[in-house]
């Protein structure tokens, strides 16, 4: 997660809804601006914790501090899907 001296943190935002197989080789504006305009909504809720309050940048942080929580997912992508998850089922629950 570290990579450059000046840098102290990197983000990794998984886009929902994002385009997968061949559509991610179309390039035509009109198919692209809408997965644009999302993919730049996820990437504020990412930074400021969506409707689901999971804030990408606290949990990116905890995971590279807690070696517990490495050792149980090895990927931090795991542990944010995980984390999210739960929170959207509390959410559905209620």
């Amino acid at each position: 997660m570290y990579g450059h001296p000046d840098i102290q943190m990197r983000y990794v935002i998984k886009q929902q809804d994002g385009f997968t197989g061949l559509d991610e080789i179309n390039f035509e504006g009109d198919f692209t601006w809408p997965g644009q305009t999302k993919g730049r909504q996820d990437a504020q809720d990412a930074l400021n914790g969506n409707a689901n309050m999971v804030n990408v940048r606290d949990l990116m942080s905890h995971w590279n501090s807690s070696s517990e929580v490495q050792a149980e997912y090895a990927h931090v992508a795991d542990y944010i899907d995980a984390v999210h998850m739960a929170v959207k089922s509390e959410s559905l629950s209620e």
